[in-house]
């Protein structure tokens, strides 16, 4: 049975800090676990399987303050992934969403079925109808940034993507985010200075707001800085300030 390339991801945590106008409002945290899926590998046992199968948690926490307002917020996203060849597929499973602080409390819980092939919304956002339904390659708002990774990596189905579009669920309705590739940029971040892809995400015509996503090199491709901008003027920048790979939870080669 043909053997796998090593899985182009590790189990990490990063810290970054928020600015607004230069100035430091916040700080945030990411959380990935990766482990082997002992429970369900994969049951593909033709001759050019390579399929392992792994088990993932991504979490992501903000705590940003100024002025008189707070906003305090945590995503976590658990699934699989599946490596085989130039298939780097990321699966998610069950999504969790809180916010709290300044004005309404917020939150939201969905449960991915692939097998039924349908989603479920144990809590809808604002408790409002849900209006998604379940495809193949659905993502929830953070595993889509996590499937980014696998996508901009080096490897065969990386090589020369100048653009991917990724079907999401924002709130309780499907949004599709494209994002196209500027090339790259050695930035000068919190952590020090990084080499990265940058990309802007596509929005529709005549809208006021840019969004940008560096991708660190050196790190896996994880997000090194986010930028959103609403007419020109920056309203949040996300950067990277420590990255800490968990190596005790490092994985064997496929």
């Amino acid at each position: 049975m043909a053997r796998s390339q090593a899985l182009p991801l590790e189990s990490y945590q990063a810290t970054y800090t928020v600015f607004r106008d230069g100035d430091k409002i916040g700080e945030g945290t990411r959380t990935l676990v990766i482990k082997p899926d002992t429970e369900h590998p994969s049951n593909d046992t033709t001759e050019t399987s390579t399929a392992p199968v792994y088990t993932y948690q991504l979490t992501s926490r903000s705590d940003l303050s100024w002025w008189i307002f707070s906003d305090h917020r945590e995503d976590k996203s658990q699934g699989k992934l599946i490596i085989q060849n130039a298939k780097r597929q990321v699966v998610p499973l069950a999504y969790q969403f809180s916010r709290t602080g300044t004005g309404s409390n917020r939150a939201q819980s969905l449960r991915f079925l692939p097998d039924q092939q349908r989603l479920e919304a144990i809590k809808s956002y604002k408790d409002e109808p849900f209006e998604v339904s379940w495809h193949p390659h659905l993502h929830d708002a953070i595993s889509y940034q996590l499937q980014m990774q696998l996508d901009f990596a080096p490897s065969p189905i990386g090589q020369g993507l100048t653009d991917k579009t990724y079907d999401l669920i924002y709130k309780n309705d499907e949004d599709h985010y494209r994002f196209k590739v500027l090339g790259e940029e050695t930035l000068s971040l919190p952590i020090g200075d990084v080499k990265t892809l940058k990309l802007q995400r596509i929005r529709s015509p005549g809208s006021s707001r840019q969004t940008y996503i560096w991708l660190a090199q050196d790190y896996h491709y994880i997000v090194a800085r986010l930028q959103q901008q609403k007419d020109g003027d920056i309203q949040a920048d996300l950067q990277l300030s420590h990255y800490e790979s968990q190596s005790s939870q490092s994985l064997p080669t496929p």
